[in-house]
């Protein structure tokens, strides 16, 4: 008891300290009850009478509401009435009600220290309330609580027209752009499309993490508006870069053979220029170039190791790359690097610790408590499976800006043409080098963030007896072991339908198998010309409702990963109207990749400002 009471005491002394300094704000309090008062249970009575809060609205921005604490502070603590007696914990205004407070001594301990003396209340005058005005109630719904992706009006007439209104709870934001993609990119170019935000599940009961050190760390200001930044413009926070390297699909045949000292393969050069025909591709880029493998010859030698020297040369201008885009996505956001809360980094570049995650964090300056998490090879399905962890994180984090980045390299997979690896030679005739980035936005607090796609479910299914079919194999050599079946595109006709539907029926949207499916709009992992046949074929697609995908394969390749981006980019210019194909009165679509496993992601959005409650 005495090891008790002097514990106490020394919290009591910290908070006082805190209070001198002037330092105020509901993280104080947060904080104080989450790491100080909660290991010592039945102490809630603290937290009633400590007045020193000033302006309960300066809060930090990962602090859930007054009516959140007030309800974990009755959940953890035993001892204490499991309903909420009293609405605003923590309100500089407001006095307990001496019955309450009397019931919660009377059902406690008998207190154990000497209670010191408070300071008053501080009370608001005009001005600081003008400046700070109170903060409006965040409990929302579960019906509220869905993601989206958002962006700003374009225009004055369109905010006029119908102003996209932000979900009243934390949203998370993932972009598309609002120009059309570009047709040839520079080293570092860059899209604008939108944002996708993101709304908390329901947060009642669960683990709300607090402050790491209450103690020193400022109380966290909301995400800054970049002085200057023009709200009006359609500027969203989502970036794509491609290196400047860039080859045409129907040139690339002789470049490859040449390079790799293959000329003398004349059947095998001509089976491989078929490939290339039929690819649907037009151009791609690439970090490689024919002086740097002149420079590396063990890269076309399957005989000698390479992997070393397969990363050193693309490690360091994959992470450049997706630095850029990712300042773009920054930049658009019209924020602070610093205001990133957490990174998701999905790529295949560099096989070390620290990691890709890490590199970005120095490039970009994020600070270094950013919470990061890393997707390593995980294939075509990459792209899908980043935005569903971004998802989830900005659901479970209130207030939280997730960064996703996208940091791909092709030259994994180069090597000289064999006869006995025919589908190696397919994987070289489709893929490209691509960086992407797109920020996952929670409880947008400025008009730059507004709903353009709800993201409203997320799901993962992994077609049975399908994982030889598509597979990564790392070793000294590369990627250049991996397999890539010719029964892919028929594995995807035969599940695709049972898959969907599994994704769409709980919402109780249109099945797949009837004429719905062309009610929706699809944005679909263009993992090569074959697989979106199949999505088309087994779904009974319209021509037109893939042609997004297409494009995007037409111009880039399969960047893996990062591609998703683009494709979203170029669905969201069609959908305000660059293409007649793609208007807006689809209001629900999907996002579907395929990766090993074989593994399908599945994302269900919803178009608009606008979430009916019953979703």
């Amino acid at each position: 008891m005495e090891e008790e009471r002097r514990d106490i005491l020394v919290l009591m002394q910290r908070i006082q300290v805190l209070k001198d300094k002037g330092i105020t704000g509901e993280s104080v309090a947060y904080s104080f009850i989450e790491r100080r008062i909660q290991p010592l249970q039945q102490r809630v009575l603290l937290g009633f009478e400590y007045g020193g809060i000033r302006d309960p609205s300066r809060m930090a921005r990962d602090v859930p509401s007054v009516e959140e604490i007030m309800h974990r502070v009755t959940r953890l603590f035993t001892g204490v009435n499991s309903e909420p007696f009293i609405p605003r914990l923590f309100d500089a205004d407001y006095s307990p009600n001496p019955g309450d407070v009397e019931r919660l001594r009377s059902d406690s301990p008998k207190p154990v220290f000497e209670e010191p003396a408070q300071d008053p209340p501080a009370t608001r005058d005009a001005g600081d309330i003008a400046a700070n005005p109170p903060r409006t109630k965040r409990v929302a719904t579960r019906k509220q609580r869905v993601a989206a992706v958002a962006t700003t009006p374009s225009s004055r007439q369109a905010m006029k027209s119908e102003t996209p209104k932000l979900a009243s709870s934390s949203t998370g934001q993932v972009g598309t752009s609002a120009g059309s993609l570009p047709k040839e990119h520079a080293a570092a170019s860059t899209a604008d499309p939108p944002i996708v935000e993101d709304v908390p599940a329901d947060t009642k009961g669960k683990d709300l993490e607090p402050l790491a050190n209450a103690e020193v760390e400022p109380e966290a200001e909301a995400p800054r508006t970049t002085p200057g930044a023009n709200l009006e413009e359609d500027s969203v926070p989502i970036g794509m870069a491609n290196p400047a390297n860039c080859i045409q699909q129907d040139e690339f045949t002789d470049w490859y053979f040449r390079v790799t000292k293959s000329d003398h393969l004349t059947k095998l050069k001509a089976k491989m220029k078929k490939i290339c025909d039929k690819s649907g591709i037009r151009k791609r880029h690439f970090h490689r170039t024919e002086e740097m493998i002149g420079g590396h010859p063990e890269i076309i030698d399957r005989a000698v190791p390479s992997l070393g020297a397969r990363q050193g040369i693309t490690v360091d201008a994959a992470h450049n790359l997706t630095a850029a885009a990712a300042s773009k996505a920054i930049t658009d956001w019209g924020h602070q690097a610093a205001d990133i809360t957490h990174l998701v980094v999905c790529t295949n570049a560099g096989a070390q610790e620290p990691g890709a995650d890490l590199r970005l964090v120095g490039l970009l300056g994020l600070r270094p408590t950013v919470r990061r998490t890393l997707l390593f090879f995980h294939g075509c399905s990459s792209g899908v499976a980043a935005l569903r962890v971004a998802k989830d994180i900005a659901e479970n984090n209130r207030c939280s800006r997730v960064l996703v980045a996208y940091a791909q390299a092709e030259l994994l997979l180069f090597n000289a043409p064999a006869e006995a690896h025919m589908d190696a030679l397919v994987a070289i005739a489709l893929f490209s080098d691509g960086a992407g980035a797109v920020i996952v936005d929670a409880d947008p607090a400025s008009p730059v963030e507004r709903p353009v796609f709800h993201m409203v479910s997320a799901s993962q299914t992994t077609l049975q007896g399908t994982k030889h079919a598509m597979v990564l194999n790392l070793n000294e050599n590369g990627l250049i072991d991996s397999h890539l079946s010719v029964e892919v595109p028929t594995l995807v006709r035969g599940s695709i339908q049972r898959c969907l539907a599994d994704s769409l029926a709980p919402l109780g949207l249109p099945d797949v198998r009837d004429s719905g499916r062309n009610g929706l709009f699809w944005v679909v992992h263009p993992g090569g010309r074959a697989i979106l046949d199949s999505y088309e074929a087994a779904l009974g697609l319209d021509p037109g409702k893939l042609e997004a995908s297409r494009h995007v394969l037409s111009e880039y390749g399969n960047m893996s990963g990062a591609t998703i981006i683009f494709v979203l980019i170029e669905i969201r210019h069609r959908r305000q109207g660059g293409a007649d194909k793609e208007r807006n009165d689809c209001q629900w679509g999907v996002i579907s990749g395929l990766g090993p496993g074989v593994t399908m992601e599945t994302i269900v959005l919803h178009a608009g400002s606008r979430l009916d409650e019953n979703y």
